[in-house]
């Protein structure tokens, strides 16, 4: 979270739809941003750690922080209520929450890196592959893109490098994820 600006943002939100009549459940409230900064303090400790050069420690707490967030998303991805999906609840998530409360892609992401500076190389590229795999509209995100591109220039030629900097660009391309950049492919 960046300042409790954001809180004040949901309660506000969360209070003009309640006065205008929409009335109900909602699912946005302090008690859901707030849920964040347990994970928020794992994601603070395990960059200090990077920070120092104990990835090792690093690497313990972006994993603690994944297992809260995948815990969490696995509750709060029902957004349904009565058996129907709720289409106006899911915009509210979408336009206040998606880009300050989801720390999911940032933790994988840390978490890869470090698997990189502890010489596993190969790991940090088939983790964020198998995130990609997963759900590309969610991971497949410009840094993820540029870091991933990078450990395939350091681990393969150039031939086998561009081909699979290639495919990452078809898969961007099939899903429509227009706002990865062409440079994020570090494409010659």
């Amino acid at each position: 979270l960046k300042s409790s600006g954001i809180l004040d943002k949901v309660t506000k939100k969360g209070t003009s739809s309640s006065s205008s009549g929409g009335g109900g459940n909602h699912l946005l409230s302090k008690q859901n941003i707030v849920k964040n900064i347990p994970t928020q303090i794992l994601v603070n400790e395990g960059l200090l750690h990077f920070a120092h050069m104990d990835y090792d420690l690093a690497e313990i707490k972006f994993n603690n922080a994944i297992q809260i967030q995948r815990k969490d998303q696995g509750e709060e991805l029902n957004l349904q209520e009565g058996g129907h999906y709720n289409f106006q609840n899911s915009l509210l998530l979408d336009s206040i929450i998606d880009s300050e409360g989801d720390l999911l892609v940032p933790c994988l992401n840390n978490f890869a890196l470090c698997a990189l500076y502890t010489c596993r190389m190969r790991e940090a590229i088939t983790l964020m592959e198998a995130l990609i795999r997963e759900d590309p509209t969610r991971y497949l995100t410009h840094c993820i893109v540029f870091n991933l591109c990078t450990l395939y220039e350091l681990g393969w030629d150039n031939a086998m490098s561009d081909k699979k900097k290639q495919v990452l660009q078809l898969v961007a391309k099939r899903f429509s994820l227009h706002d990865i950049g062409a440079e994020s492919f570090r494409l010659n």
